[in-house]
């Protein structure tokens, strides 16, 4: 039996508290994606589920869900009637409360599925505050992949380029992360990139942080850069070779030239030399 609710209207009772639309929708939305999602997972053996964790570094529950599965569940809208515009609110709540890492996943690739036909502003209200509530590295570069978008609307551009400065220097090493990584994600996937300084200053404030994803994120901002800015990046990867980390320093000079690769690991070489 098919039960269509409009959800402007429904009151409903649950655990003798009465909730709003939006929670109604979220419920509902969480069984039928959570039915979807189980009745799909592997039956992995437990060591596999733990090494899948490791590997991600999440504390969430992890079922073993393939990418590619998943991605097919959500372009199938998990069943569900789609209506991306107004499901958003409910996907938002799904992402931030839900302790599955499928379930968050489900609300980024609910994005990712329907981010054309999504109202660009009502997706920055939302999706602004999902970076408190990561917690690995693969829900961090997923949300990437919608952040730098947003430097790309004329609306909210110079607003979320004000963010991105103040997560910068924040205590939330995936904010910190967020401040380089979502400045290019993938440079070639993009029209406009903010300016070679705005993205030095950012760059500069996280040389010496002691976070390694923030660490991988300096490498990851820098090749990026390379591939839009490459006198420019390399002049200041020569001006900082002894800051650059060993964890940062291989992705900053994946796109560089043989002859630049080279110089810059003689120039560490010589500086840790002189060191001892």
């Amino acid at each position: 039996m098919l039960i269509i609710f409009n959800f402007r209207f429904v009151k409903m009772k649950h655990h003798n508290k009465y909730i709003n639309p939006v929670g109604l929708k979220k419920i509902l939305l969480d069984k039928a994606i959570e039915t979807r999602i189980t009745q799909n997972a592997p039956k992995l053996p437990q060591e596999h589920i733990k090494a899948i964790t490791a590997y991600i570094g999440t504390k969430h529950k992890m079922l073993g869900l393939g990418t590619e599965l998943q991605r097919q569940l959500a372009k199938a809208n998990y069943n569900l009637p789609s209506d991306p515009h107004n499901d958003l609110p409910a996907f938002d709540l799904l992402y931030k409360r839900s302790k599955v890492f499928e379930m968050k996943n489900a609300s980024l690739l609910m994005v990712d599925v329907n981010y054309k036909k999504l109202d660009k502003q009502h997706l920055y209200k939302h999706m602004i505050g999902w970076v408190d509530h990561v917690d690995n590295w693969a829900h961090s570069d997923y949300l990437s992949k919608f952040y730098t978008r947003f430097l790309e609307e004329e609306k909210l551009k110079n607003e979320f380029l004000t963010v991105l400065k103040k997560w910068n220097s924040d205590k939330n090493l995936w904010k910190r992360r967020q401040s380089l990584v979502a400045l290019f994600y993938y440079a070639r996937t993009k029209k406009t990139h903010p300016t070679f300084n705005t993205v030095k200053n950012l760059i500069e404030t996280l040389l010496n942080d002691e976070e390694y994803f923030v660490q991988k994120a300096v490498g990851w901002c820098l090749r990026e850069s390379y591939n839009v800015y490459p006198e420019l990046t390399y002049k200041f990867a020569m001006n900082n070779f002894d800051k650059i980390s060993s964890t940062a320093f291989s992705a900053a000079c994946e796109k560089m030239t043989e002859k630049e690769k080279n110089t810059l690991k003689l120039k560490r070489k010589l500086h840790r030399k002189i060191k001892k």
